[in-house]
């Protein structure tokens, strides 16, 4: 990386705008892999944009407004993974790049808005029910789903944790010919 050149800026501001030809582009010219890449991105940005998510978000509570969209209010990127609320199962989505989260429709596809409950379904491995994975036949997208009802009274899910203990679920989603709303896991694959 050159430290006189506008790399950091263009780095985070291309990470930010989603640009996966930039990360490609930086990968082949630097040599270093395209999910180091967004790794040292996401690390980078984070601490900026959780301090800026947590004003807006105070904003978005002072206004009484809730967010039904299924991209963060925050900064603006797909969701990286849902959870279920301990107390009435209400669905939240999560997102990976400024780490907030806000309440969704929990029989709704987060990519395309489907309702139709024939085509919106999950799976989950029988041996741990705390996690699922939602998914839509009607645009192959799928959203992993960890539910806080299965979790012990006092324990309450680390969304950035769960999301690198559930990677084997983005896998066996992937293998089954889904797809996830993340632009980098979609570039990388």
């Amino acid at each position: 990386f050159d430290k006189s050149g506008p790399f950091p800026k263009a780095f985070i501001q291309n990470f930010i705008s989603e640009d996966s030809d930039y990360f490609h582009q930086l990968s082949k010219d630097t040599e270093i892999e395209f999910n180091i890449l967004i790794y040292i991105a996401r690390t980078i940005s984070l601490p900026f944009l959780k301090e800026y998510a947590e004003l807006f978000k105070q904003q978005l509570t002072q206004v009484n407004s809730i967010w039904f969209r299924p991209f963060c209010p925050l900064c603006g990127n797909m969701p990286a993974m849902a959870k279920l609320e301990k107390e009435v199962g209400q669905r939240y989505l999560w997102c990976a790049v400024c780490h907030q989260d806000w309440q969704f429709s929990r029989l709704q596809c987060p990519h395309c808005a489907n309702e139709d409950q024939n085509s919106v379904r999950y799976f989950y491995d029988e041996n741990d029910s705390q996690y699922r994975v939602y998914v839509c036949e009607k645009c192959k997208h799928y959203i992993k789903t960890v539910d806080e009802r299965t979790m012990a009274e006092n324990q309450q899910a680390s969304m950035f944790l769960e999301d690198i203990i559930t990677h084997y679920l983005d896998e066996l989603a992937l293998k089954e010919g889904y797809l996830s709303m993340l632009w980098w896991v979609l570039s990388h694959s």
